[in-house]
């Protein structure tokens, strides 16, 4: 479930799996090495690449974020502790389909189908930048109601958590 106990390291583990699979690409013939004016040139196979631009942007948003506006301070959102409910007002849709994408994510790594966990963790990455388009999160939401901001701060770097 989507929760802050239960993501305590997801944040490192994923961006360490990241990193493993470019380097796997690399070793394992997926990227192209060329010499060019006795430079060597990578080139990483360019799926890789939008994942972690899709995933850096929302990270970077999210964090840019709370760094200006909170002073680096997660704001306290209002959640309970534990597992969001599928049942909130503002964000059912949302907090059901992370859910379920944290499922797949999970089932795809157990089963050590690390290219389909990759397309998953782009599947969130996406989920959480349109989150954070649909809720209008910038500095007049901040000034218009801000346990909603606060609200969607939280919960959207509990999802980077």
């Amino acid at each position: 479930m989507f929760s802050w106990a239960d993501c305590v390291s997801g944040f490192a583990f994923v961006a360490a799996f990241i990193g493993a699979y470019i380097l796997a690409g690399c070793c394992q013939q997926q990227c192209l090495v060329e010499q060019v004016s006795s430079r060597s040139l990578i080139h990483i196979d360019p799926a890789v690449t939008w994942i972690s631009l899709s995933f850096g942007n929302f990270i970077n948003r999210t964090l840019k974020f709370v760094s200006s506006l909170y002073n680096g301070i997660i704001p306290d959102g209002g959640d309970e502790p534990g597992p969001l409910s599928p049942n909130d007002e503002h964000d059912n849709e949302f907090i059901t389909a992370v859910n379920a994408l944290l499922k797949d994510y999970l089932d795809a790594m157990e089963a050590v189908k690390l290219r389909l966990g990759l397309q998953i963790v782009m599947l969130i990455s996406m989920r959480g930048n349109n989150y954070l388009q649909s809720s209008g999160l910038n500095k007049a939401l901040m000034t218009s109601d801000p346990k909603r901001c606060a609200q969607v701060v939280s919960r959207a770097v509990n999802l980077i958590y």
